[in-house]
């Protein structure tokens, strides 16, 4: 998203409020799973991996192509290491266990892809070892976004995109 336009402002489970965008519902967790979830994505938070943290401190604060990304957020019945809402992108870090988990992790993919979400998976190894490698994959994904989404200007007399 531009920098001059401001992020849609999505809300955590409370179902109580006034939501003046019902479609931004679909990206989080039922209210009454939201309550059980929030304290796990909490801790998840407090304790990151390695290779967690240090993906985190090069995503923060807008330092990947302005976007803005979330840790530890629950979507869905799912908590996803981070995620761009703007975007619809996810990003995840497998350690070991996920060799482990391979059907439950594709399980998982292709419920949040069903919500129009896209994935990036990287290894704990490739994010310490090859951070500026991550980096340019999450960039060029965002650029990707952009170039499919964004409205296209014509001229009309001469029909030319601007």
């Amino acid at each position: 998203m531009p920098a001059s336009q401001p992020a849609p402002q999505i809300p955590h489970g409370d179902s109580s409020a006034a939501d003046p965008n019902p479609e931004a519902r679909l990206f989080h967790s039922p209210p009454e799973l939201w309550n059980k979830l929030k304290s796990i994505a909490r801790e998840m938070r407090h304790e990151p991996t390695p290779a967690e943290e240090y993906l985190w401190q090069r995503l923060r604060n807008r330092q990947v192509a302005g976007a803005k990304f979330r840790r530890q957020y629950a979507i869905d019945h799912f908590i996803v290491d981070f995620v761009c809402l703007e975007q619809r992108l996810i990003i995840e870090v497998d350690g070991s266990i996920h060799n482990v988990v391979v059907e439950y992790d594709a399980h998982r993919q292709a419920v949040l892809e069903a919500q129009g979400f896209r994935f990036l998976r990287f290894r704990n190894e490739d994010v310490l070892e090859s951070i500026d490698d991550v980096i340019a994959a999450v960039t060029s994904a965002i650029g990707n976004f952009w170039q499919r989404t964004r409205p296209i200007k014509l001229n009309c007399s001469t029909g030319r995109v601007l």
